[in-house]
């Protein structure tokens, strides 16, 4: 391994005197290293995985751990297959963990392509470590619709083989809307997918843990009661089964067939609402970057967002994709730039992200608005050139009503800017706001594209997924 230095700030052409492991320090401070099938990419392997990839394509890179993983997942993993990476979001904090431990908690996972292997990744919005000390287990299955699976579950580990894992403090204050959580990433597991017994082509994993009431807290998807309810409900043409579903239920039962959350298990939330997958077959990975719009309708488990209605009739087209939903109620636009960034460098980098330029969150009780939208600017360029640095391809949303009347006029000369500055750096825009705005009055969401002054609802998540559907069109 050779180390180079470049006055430049561009980078050389690859040549044969290149090897995989040297590194390239430009004339900006970036540093760069050299791989073998990509060439010049703007960050180092990870190291703490017992299967070495490259950040940047998701590839496995390490030709011993990429057939030891195809050989216990019983399928021959191609190379040049691509991991993504499976996220549900919504609105995430830690919980005192009382009622919420001694518990075991279990969702229901599908990707559109068969998978051979998994990894979880674990979130925690608090300000102090959580260690997991429950047993996880990973089990495929022919249906999602069921209290346990129909495959064998595989224990979850972390660390090159240990059982428990220490999630690290998040930055800042989630109850303000400024927090990007501590991650912990699970080990490969190799896992193998199954056929469906209906015939869909959507592949399922099983994820269920056991909160140890030792634990300090609990890091939870939802508001106690949102996240859960019947396996079977979401199951439907709105998500394409697509399920990403979570129960619950008292006991240590993580690996247990005696699971019955006794009805929808409602009131407890989830811990598991991301997993990375290597996959057997190629697929894209769509990442939506933003708050609550981003989020998505509610009553469809947040299965319902522009991503994933994106990403359903892509798939359906021949064009496998799968949509990572990290759009989290309540956030400001300084938390989407800190947790792309997060997103970037510590897990598989995304192939597409579409990232919300614009959240009605910035603006607080006493902040000024034109202040607010210069921040949001500042956030953009940040978002931007973060792709730029990992080789992803950027889509930019337009800002959509949200209540401001007269004021409506800093929301309009932002859209107008977001246009402008996507043209000079070569992104894409989808115009979220032309889809939902009331030809009437732009100033409000049409009134039956709406849940209220600043939500859009089921039909207007679908009219803005078929937006960004002909944006992303473009760019596979």
């Amino acid at each position: 391994m050779t180390d180079y230095t470049s006055k430049l700030c561009t980078l050389p052409n690859d040549s044969p005197g290149y090897q995989p492991g040297d590194t390239l320090t430009l004339g900006d401070g970036t540093k760069w290293y050299y791989y073998e099938q990509v060439g010049w990419a703007p960050a180092a392997p990870p190291q703490n995985s017992p299967i070495f990839l490259n950040p940047i394509t998701g590839l496995i890179t390490d030709p011993a751990q990429r057939a030891a993983v195809a050989e216990a997942a019983g399928h021959t993993l191609s190379p040049n297959k691509r991991s993504v990476s499976r996220s549900l979001s919504g609105y995430m904090q830690p919980f005192a963990i009382g009622s919420y431990g001694g518990r075991t908690y279990r969702a229901a996972i599908t990707v559109p392509a068969n998978f051979v292997g998994a990894r979880l990744v674990l979130r925690n919005p608090s300000t102090s470590d959580v260690n997991w000390t429950g047993p996880i287990y990973f089990a495929p299955s022919n249906q999602p619709t069921g209290n346990n699976p129909s495959g064998s579950w595989t224990q979850v580990t972390f660390n090159a083989g240990q059982t428990t894992g220490v999630i690290p403090a998040g930055k800042g204050d989630y109850s303000a809307g400024n927090c990007t959580p501590g991650v912990l990433v699970s080990d490969w597991i190799p896992v193998a997918s199954v056929a469906r017994a209906d015939g869909s082509l959507n592949r399922v994993l099983y994820v269920s843990g056991y909160a140890d009431p030792a634990m300090s807290s609990l890091p939870n998807m939802g508001n106690t009661s949102q996240p859960t309810t019947n396996w079977a409900d979401k199951n439907d043409a709105d998500v394409a089964g697509r399920t990403f579903e979570c129960r619950s239920a008292s006991g240590s039962l993580a690996n247990s067939a005696s699971f019955d959350s006794g009805g929808t298990g409602a009131g407890y939330g989830n811990p598991f609402v991301e997993v990375e997958f290597l996959l057997a077959e190629d697929c894209t990975t769509i990442l939506g970057m933003g708050d609550s719009i981003t989020n998505g309708d509610g009553p469809t488990m947040k299965m319902a967002s522009p991503v994933h209605f994106a990403a359903v009739t892509l798939s359906n087209a021949g064009k496998l994709c799968v949509a990572s939903n990290h759009g989290y109620s309540s956030q400001k636009t300084n938390t989407f730039s800190a947790r792309l960034r997060s997103i970037l460098v510590n897990q598989l980098c995304p192939d597409v992200v579409v990232y919300s330029a614009w959240s009605p969150n910035d603006f607080g009780q006493a902040q000024d608005k034109t202040f607010a939208a210069a921040q949001m600017r500042e956030n953009v360029e940040v978002a931007a050139r973060l792709c730029r640095q990992h080789g992803v391809s950027l889509v930019l949303s337009t800002g959509t009503p949200c209540n401001l009347g007269a004021e409506d006029s800093i929301r309009v000369a932002f859209n107008a800017w977001v246009v402008d500055f996507a043209a000079k750096n070569y992104v894409k825009v989808v115009d979220y706001s032309a889809v939902v705005s009331d030809p009437g009055d732009p100033t409000n969401l049409l009134a039956s594209l709406r849940t209220d002054t600043i939500h859009p609802n089921l039909a207007g998540y679908k009219a803005m997924g078929a937006a960004l559907v002909t944006v992303l069109n473009t760019l596979l």
